[in-house]
């Protein structure tokens, strides 16, 4: 009985630990493919931008049953790229950083990776900042800036596809 009580308990606990943040009223994402083009060199830091990228974010509210004024805040949740053809492997890249704004001025780092290993995949997590994006996202279209700093050339075009997660608070 002792141990039926402590598995309980034990359950309750993990449980209650697990629990979604309550101040996160809703998650969205955005997807963006882009080209890694052969031959970019390891020297240099590269920049692809995406601009004109729609928000839908009036769209959003409606379909979650939320207005303009309940939302206090939009923050980086996760982030991730993918390579969309088999076989190719991200262990050319040794940081991935993406910026967004509503102007061509790329201040707000929303996503970034520490360090990728040396044995990367195909798939790449990346971590969300605490950077503020209400302002940005709010808005009908934003832009995208995404930096790759290499540790070698690469060694193929690779078409792939970033997913964005952002959080509604």
């Amino acid at each position: 009985m002792n141990k039926l009580l402590y598995l309980l308990l034990f359950c309750l606990i993990i449980n209650l630990g697990c629990n979604k943040d309550p101040n996160i009223l809703f998650d969205f994402k955005y997807d963006q493919n882009i080209t890694i083009p052969a031959g970019l060199s390891y020297l240099d830091t590269h920049y692809f931008r995406f601009n004109d990228v729609q928000t839908n974010y009036k769209t959003l509210l409606q379909a979650h049953g939320y207005t303009a004024a309940q939302i206090k805040q939009i923050e980086p949740g996760s982030a991730f790229i993918l390579s969309l053809d088999n076989g190719n492997m991200f262990d050319f890249i040794q940081e991935i950083s993406i910026k967004i704004s509503s102007t061509d001025t790329f201040i707000k780092e929303a996503f970034y990776t520490i360090e990728v290993p040396l044995n990367a995949s195909d798939r790449l997590d990346m971590v969300g900042t605490l950077v503020e994006l209400k302002d940005i996202l709010d808005q009908d279209r934003f832009n995208i800036e995404v930096g790759f700093k290499l540790r070698a050339n690469s060694p193929s075009t690779i078409d792939a596809r970033f997913t964005m997660k952002f959080l509604a608070k």
